[in-house]
């Protein structure tokens, strides 16, 4: 199983794709490649696409290689340099397919791939209401407080807000769908050329 859309995609030979890894998980920017491979501080469904499978409750992801795992250093250094600069997580990266039998793909073909982390940007955040950005700040992964912002962005698809087993509040829905919105047109020209 796997949770992009990403292969697909490369069964059907697409050679420009952006991947949204919208996830529970916020990268981690101090982690090395070798951390990073074994699902830890990285959504774990990205290492096993680039030769890391990760062993994790209800994660299966044991035959999704579909990139060359000396790809992986690279993808993951390029998505933690624009967490650090506070920009949207995202980067550009050409891969060749490689072969899997599991799903079908004959492997060979180049690929771009562009990927999008969901994650905290402190360029958007500074645009914020004041209040708003003073509770993301406040709350923002601290475990003692149950807050609507605990978690931003980075929200669970279950089981987020106690026992109500999928529900987000308003604002657990709303801002996360301004800060991808907003990712995406402040790169708008950058993937305008990489669609073109």
């Amino acid at each position: 199983m796997e949770n992009y859309g990403l292969i697909p995609l490369l069964q059907r030979k697409v050679e420009t794709i952006i991947v949204f890894v919208n996830t529970g998980s916020p990268l981690n920017t101090n982690a090395g490649p070798d951390e990073l491979s074994k699902g830890s501080g990285i959504d774990a469904y990205l290492p096993p696409f680039i030769g890391y499978p990760v062993q994790s409750f209800g994660t299966f992801t044991g035959h999704n290689q579909v990139f060359a795992a000396s790809d992986f250093a690279a993808v993951t250094h390029k998505l933690q340099i624009a967490k650090k600069a506070g920009q949207p997580v995202t980067t550009t990266t050409e891969h060749t397919v490689q072969r899997n039998d599991w799903w079908g793909i004959k492997g060979g073909q180049q690929v771009q791939v562009t990927w999008c982390y969901l994650d905290r940007v402190s360029a958007w955040e500074c645009q914020l209401a004041a209040d708003i950005r003073d509770a993301i700040n406040r709350e923002n992964h601290h475990f003692l407080l149950h807050g609507t912002f605990r978690d931003f962005p980075n929200y669970m698809t279950m089981l987020e807000n106690g026992l109500e087993l999928v529900e987000l509040e308003p604002e657990q829905v709303n801002l996360p769908a301004d800060l991808t919105c907003w990712n995406i047109r402040s790169q708008a020209e950058a993937l305008k050329s990489i669609l073109s």
